[in-house]
């Protein structure tokens, strides 16, 4: 479009001028029929711009970050897996009954008058875990304790529940319930919040309940059939903390992909990165370590238009992830692929990769003698996908294509009075001082919409008619480290005479065409820094007839 623009400013300009001329002159004593053939030249740009300038304004998603010396690298990630603790490490309900029975008071002498008569059960509460976990002490954040108690005892009564190993600022849990005489208590519930439990007194994964129902007698008997049923239940067990041996746990890494989008465009040539780097960055905030067995590891090229399989170096298949040390947040274990460690990822980056996808597989791995794990309830392991492109290395027909809307006789149309057959030719003049290491070739071609029966655009012309006149930028000098140490200024002239305009009539459309080459025919490996500037000059001459008689 910015070709239209151009044609559109100098119709404009010419406009004004005539506009100036007749404000000038006494137009009565003036013929009224003359042929106007002005000649003006135009200062259409001047401009410069360093690297860090179009990065500050197009870099919107901020891919490219520099060093202290102002080296520029392309950096892409992408969080490709994250599991929360929650989503490995859950806690089982736990379910325990008992019975009171009548001989149970008998045998204390219930019922005396006015006496008070207690009967203690220890249940166990047992975690049914089964990734062979031992824990030694859990942490609750949250904990539903119901109780269902069904009395036929004709006495008041308190049901006592305590959880002697269960402690919050070293007092046991305890709560008392009153039981009415023959009356049942169903779907009372207590939130265990706060209370750390104690699981290394008892068994494996278990802890002490003590229920105690007491008696005070109200002068009625006890029969034989009196009893009282409890039933009680931990359920929705949410944890802060929990320390111990986690056990073993298999954690499947769902296939993912992180897309490189400097390559979708590109359809030819190579670009030849000398140090690319992959790397899997492992956030581990478990305080468990865990090893990864990586598999699937594929890359897709837009030069083949097919995925490739490549093998994770051996050393670290399976990788092993640090855990976190309480109380860190977090450990971080990164895995790099590079060219000391995976030589091929040279050739995989030219290749243009579009995409990089993998799958993996861990597992917890069990503690050494002594040492002691954890999770919290904010305990996660994520992978992060990133891809590091320094830019130094070199490129060779690099080519990248657009296509934009561009209605040539519209936007002559829009111009005003003029119409193309005024323009005897325009000459563009461009004057490039490129201070980066590359050449560079622009072709702009004059389309239809329609395709050809080979789906190819129909070309009405081409901003250039050789490849060398289309290679409008040449490379700066380089020194010995492959960085720039002066600028190359090169010259470009071009002219569309009025039969070449009107070849344009029929355009719809402009295919742009950029080919990029670095220093030495892309064959020598260069730099590329912030501070590395691009200057362009363009001027216009444009020639015009115009007879008057095409106003009145």
């Amino acid at each position: 479009m910015k070709t239209g623009i151009r044609f559109l400013m100098f119709v404009t300009l010419l406009t004004i001028t005539t506009s100036c001329f007749k404000d000038y002159f006494e137009t009565d004593k003036i013929s009224t029929h003359i042929q106007w053939e002005p000649n003006f030249a135009i200062a259409a740009v001047n401009t410069s711009l360093t690297i860090r300038d179009v990065l500050r304004d197009y870099d919107t998603t901020h891919l490219f970050v520099e060093d202290q010396t102002g080296f520029l690298y392309l950096m892409y990630n992408k969080r490709i897996f994250s599991l929360p603790a929650k989503d490995i490490v859950t806690i089982p309900d736990i379910n325990l009954s008992s019975q009171f029975t009548s001989s149970e008071y008998a045998a204390l002498g219930f019922p005396v008058p006015n006496a008070t008569v207690p009967v203690t059960h220890n249940m166990t509460a047992v975690l049914a875990l089964v990734h062979s976990e031992i824990f030694d002490s859990l942490r609750v954040k949250h904990c539903e304790l119901g109780v269902h108690f069904n009395t036929s005892f004709q006495h008041n009564g308190v049901l006592t529940i305590t959880l002697p190993n269960a402690k919050a600022n070293g007092q046991a849990y305890s709560h008392n319930i009153p039981v009415a005489a023959g009356q049942n208590v169903n779907e009372v519930l207590f939130n265990l919040a706060g209370y750390t439990i104690d699981m290394t007194q008892t068994g494996t994964n278990q802890f002490p309940v003590l229920v105690t129902y007491t008696l005070t007698s109200s002068g009625n008997p006890v029969v034989p059939a009196d009893v009282a049923d409890l039933s009680l239940s931990f359920t929705n067990i949410q944890y802060d903390y929990i320390f111990g041996d986690m056990g073993n746990y298999i954690i499947n890494l769902n296939p993912d992909t992180v897309h490189i989008d400097i390559f979708d465009k590109a359809f030819d040539g190579y670009v030849y990165f000398m140090d690319p780097k992959f790397r899997l960055i492992m956030t581990n905030s478990f305080g468990v370590p865990m090893a990864i067995g990586l598999s699937d590891f594929l890359i897709y090229s837009t030069a083949t238009n097919a995925y490739s399989p490549y093998s994770f170096p051996a050393q670290y298949n399976p990788f092993l992830i640090s855990a976190s040390q309480y109380p860190s947040p977090y450990a971080v274990s990164t895995l790099q692929l590079d060219t000391t460690n995976f030589p091929l990822i040279r050739d995989i980056v030219q290749n243009s990769p579009k995409y990089v996808f993998f799958s993996a597989v861990g597992a917890t791995v069990p503690p050494l003698p002594g040492q002691k794990q954890f999770i919290s309830d904010s305990s996660r392991f994520s992978v992060d996908l990133e891809v590091e492109l320094p830019m130094w290395g070199r490129a060779s027909l690099f080519a990248m294509q657009d296509t934009v809307d561009f209605d040539f006789m519209e936007t002559i149309k829009d111009s005003g009075d003029f119409t193309l057959d005024n323009i005897e030719y325009i000459i563009f003049k461009l004057n490039v001082t490129n201070g980066l290491p590359t050449d560079a070739a622009v072709q702009v071609y004059f389309t239809d919409t329609l395709t050809d029966v080979f789906g190819h655009y129909i070309v009405y012309d081409s901003l250039f008619y050789s490849p060398t006149a289309a290679q409008i930028v040449h490379s700066g000098v380089l020194g010995s480290n492959g960085r720039v140490i002066s600028p190359t200024l090169h010259a470009t002239e071009i002219k569309f005479d009025n039969p070449r305009l009107q070849k344009l009539r029929p355009s719809k459309k402009i295919l742009i065409k950029g080919t990029l080459k670095t220093t030495g025919n892309g064959n020598q490996n260069v730099r590329f820094y912030s501070d590395y500037d691009l200057k362009v000059k363009m001027g216009l001459r444009v020639q015009a007839s115009v007879n008057s008689q095409q106003f009145d």
